[in-house]
């Protein structure tokens, strides 16, 4: 074999071999760009969701405690229920919130649905496990109910402490 022949052979083999090391390292470069678009993406989200989540608790805080429904309430409202009035009725407290608050109450849901929505795309399942317990407590208690703010004060804690433990990589059962 000549000296060219064997020269132009370990030209190619070189060029092959460093082609393929630069095939693999981009590669793993576009890994690692797009896991770190993903971490950021949920850091984003986490941070949109929070701030909505607390201004929304927050005005919550602010609503007076709501009265307690009595036998007469219970009455009126079956009776009520499925006619004109309770149609009238509806709007008529629509009106009375929008004349009071303006749109802030609706704004603040608006915000908060739209950054649930975004969290729950990029979000691990343990930060939609938080999310439904947030929701959850939601539907139990109404604007204004100081239980609703006893047991959401913990689980804005725990809440923060898990979405760290997220945005940082880990499970929380390896973060404890």
């Amino acid at each position: 074999m000549s000296a060219y022949v064997a020269g132009a052979a370990i030209s190619a083999t070189s060029a092959a071999l460093g082609y393929g090391a630069n095939a693999l390292r981009e590669r793993g470069a576009r890994k690692e760009a797009a896991k770190t678009a993903r971490s950021t993406e949920l850091h984003q989200a986490v941070r949109e969701y929070m701030a909505a989540l607390d201004a929304v608790m927050l005005e919550a805080e602010d609503f007076p405690v709501p009265p307690r429904v009595t036998k007469i309430d219970r009455w009126v409202e079956k009776e009520v229920r499925g006619t004109v009035f309770e149609l009238f009725g509806h709007i008529v407290v629509r009106l009375l919130k929008r004349l009071v608050y303006g749109r802030r109450h609706d704004d603040l849901s608006d915000r908060l649905v739209a950054a649930a929505a975004r969290l729950r795309l990029v979000a691990p399942p343990e930060v939609e496990a938080l999310m439904s317990e947030v929701e959850a407590l939601a539907r139990e208690y109404r604007a204004g109910d100081p239980r609703l703010m006893e047991q959401w004060r913990p689980l804005r804690d725990r809440m923060r402490a898990e979405f760290r433990d997220a945005l940082d990589g880990k499970s929380p059962s390896r973060a404890s």
